[in-house]
């Protein structure tokens, strides 16, 4: 098994779909640690993806292949 590097902060969520606006409002308190991005289209999902650390949404194998700092997916 490969080994993963160590995170690095701030870890960054991705949110797809566009949802969730309460949820970046109530971030303040780790906002230092944590980046949350909202994305609502493809472009801004392919363009943050290769960043993530975390996916709240679906993901497909080609997400996977590219998505190199992922650690978390919340389905």
């Amino acid at each position: 098994a490969q080994a993963q590097e160590p995170l690095k902060f701030p870890v960054t969520i991705l949110i797809g779909g566009g949802a969730w606006p309460e949820l970046l409002a109530a971030t303040a308190d780790v906002a230092s640690k944590v980046r949350f991005v909202n994305v609502t289209d493809d472009a801004g999902w392919d363009k943050e993806l290769p960043n993530a650390d975390a996916v709240f949404g679906g993901l497909s194998q080609e997400d996977i292949k590219v998505a190199k700092r992922l650690r978390w997916i919340q389905y």
